[in-house]
């Protein structure tokens, strides 16, 4: 049984050389409304990778609308991701028809990343 019942997540350790990072897949599917327990889950899920002292990538389909600014998911996340020091990398439409529902989130002391979408 997966341990987080509001997405499924694959977490790994990708190591090339001296560079080590964590990266942290999430797939929220967009059929289901979006719950408290979905920022409970996201919230122990980033309790425990902030304790990697490896760069930290957090990416994936959220199906939250990062382009609602006014939107109370949207103000969430972006606040969830802000107290474990993480800023969000994408800033283009991530959907065919418009919208910004995926995610590459990074540590804000980390060097931005060139997203291209």
């Amino acid at each position: 049984m997966c341990p987080y019942p509001a997405f499924v997540l694959l977490c790994a350790r990708v190591v090339s050389g001296s560079f080590s990072a964590i990266v942290v897949l999430i797939y929220r599917p967009g059929s289901e409304a979006i719950t408290t327990t979905f920022f409970v889950d996201l919230a122990e899920t980033l309790d425990r990778v902030v304790a990697y002292n490896d760069t930290v990538y957090i990416v994936g389909d959220l199906n939250v609308r990062l382009d609602r600014d006014g939107d109370i998911n949207t103000k969430q996340l972006l606040e969830l991701l802000d107290v474990y020091g993480f800023t969000v990398q994408v800033s283009d439409p991530t959907h065919a028809r418009g919208g910004l529902l995926d995610v590459v989130a990074t540590r804000r002391d980390d060097a931005p990343l060139p997203v291209t979408v």
